[in-house]
């Protein structure tokens, strides 16, 4: 099942494909979509929001994967680093 963040992933890879096929055929088209990407990406940086994550949540949800580890930081003591995994 399609969820937002992996939907999301494809929608960039398909807007950078057609940037590239633009600015291969020399049009400016191609170098503009580009630039309004990396505004995105940056401000998604920034700010840690995407508003296409953001809408993509709201019509198909987000992931659900099982099976990954989150770790955390617990504590450095001396030489030794305790690390706390979560399920």
């Amino acid at each position: 099942m399609i969820c937002a963040e992996k939907l999301q992933r494809l929608m960039l890879a398909v807007v950078l494909f057609i940037a590239c096929c633009l600015m291969s055929a020399g049009s400016v088209y191609g170098t503009m979509l580009l630039g309004f990407v990396i505004a995105m990406i940056v401000i998604w940086a920034i700010t840690d929001f995407c508003p296409s994550i953001w809408l993509f949540t709201k019509l198909v949800g987000h992931c659900n994967v099982k099976g990954r580890f989150n770790l955390s930081l617990v504590k450095i003591e001396s030489n030794y680093l305790h690390v706390k995994v979560n399920q």
